[in-house]
């Protein structure tokens, strides 16, 4: 039986924790990224013995050599582009793609613009597979107390409100567990509530 042939959906997939390797690869040579291997053979082993994580908080820190990658509008919609194509290839025939806007601010991104190169990725893998679709995520973050980022996270879910419709289906709150409660980000999901937007 070919598995590409079963319709599939996925409704939790970070887009950051799903680039294909063959993409990230390609990506970090361009940009003279280190990487702790010198083959793509040695890559792909390497990304299977990392995968092994006795915890979220370990998982979530093997997201650092995407983030890296994913900081100019140029590389979010080719990674974008790139996993939902993969998606598309293996029969998917919807998928729900989350991602936190404010992580890809490093080098002067705005929001904003971290939503639109998303969507412009979507948009173009899309046009490439017609019957496929895929919808947006708008990840607010629990990175520490969550007085640090709280006017990052109200911003993300104002940005699902203005996007919603135009591929964003909602937003939700992702990022390290046990540092806080997350009763303390209740303010997130009392703006999204006001603003209607899915959470």
């Amino acid at each position: 039986m070919d598995v590409t042939q079963i319709p599939k959906i996925e409704l939790h997939l970070h887009l950051d924790g799903a680039v294909p390797p063959e993409t990230m690869w390609q990506m970090a040579q361009e940009k003279h990224a280190a990487l702790p291997v010198d083959t793509l053979d040695a890559f792909y082993a390497w990304l299977v013995k990392t995968a092994d994580c006795r915890d979220v908080n370990t998982y979530l820190a093997r997201f650092e050599l995407p983030l890296q990658l994913m900081q100019t509008e140029e590389s979010i919609v080719r990674v974008t582009r790139d996993v939902l194509s993969v998606l598309a290839r293996q029969g998917h025939i919807y998928d729900e793609v989350r991602f936190a806007p404010q992580l890809h601010k490093r080098a002067g991104l705005t929001q904003r613009q971290a939503v639109e190169a998303v969507l412009e990725g979507r948009r173009q893998a899309l046009a490439e597979h017609p019957d496929y679709d895929a919808g947006i995520l708008l990840c607010a973050m629990c990175i520490g107390p969550e007085t640090v980022n709280m006017e990052e996270n109200l911003e993300t879910v104002r940005l699902a409100k203005d996007f919603l419709g135009q591929g964003v289906v909602g937003t939700d709150l992702a990022g390290a567990e046990g540092i806080v409660p997350l009763r303390n980000f209740r303010p997130v999901f009392d703006l999204a509530r006001e603003l209607h937007v899915p959470a």
